[in-house]
């Protein structure tokens, strides 16, 4: 019996280049089914938050048209599907905000010159909408000059 044997260090294998090679693909094959399981649950679980429609051209500036009333000004616009509610700002002739006036539900809005702080009978002012949902504006309507009586 010789003690050498039992103090030799086992025999271990040396690294081949096939045996790397194989790892390699191996590691690839499993991220490549990892990405398609994730893509797969991507197109059929739905998200638990609605997704709003993307705006079109058309919405980011809505019609905004103005007409005379019996104790003001009577202004209506085109509603903007993603809004919940509207804001109307009143500005004058240098742009100044006189009047924020909302939250508005519907698509109208009747304006009367006591509404608009610093205004006149007969002053021209500037109109334009504001379209919100949660609060966060999402589109505006182009500005509309009126007269108010």
């Amino acid at each position: 019996m010789s003690f050498d044997d039992e103090d030799a260090a086992p025999e271990v294998s040396k690294p081949t280049v096939n045996g790397a090679v194989l790892r390699v693909i191996v590691a690839l094959f499993v991220v490549g089914l990892v990405a398609a399981v994730v893509q797969w649950e991507r197109g059929h679980i739905a998200s638990p938050v609605p997704e709003l429609p993307p705006p079109s051209a058309a919405d980011e500036s809505f019609q905004l048209a103005s007409t005379a009333a019996e104790g003001g000004i009577e202004l209506t616009w085109r509603q903007d599907p993603r809004a919940t509610e509207y804001r109307v700002e009143v500005s004058d002739a240098r742009g100044v905000v006189l009047a924020t006036l909302g939250p508005v539900i519907e698509p109208h809005l009747l304006i009367a010159t006591a509404q608009v702080p610093g205004a006149a009978s007969g002053a021209p002012v500037t109109c334009r909408v504001l379209a919100l949902r949660s609060g966060e504006m999402l589109s505006e309507s182009a500005k509309q000059d009126v007269t108010l009586p």
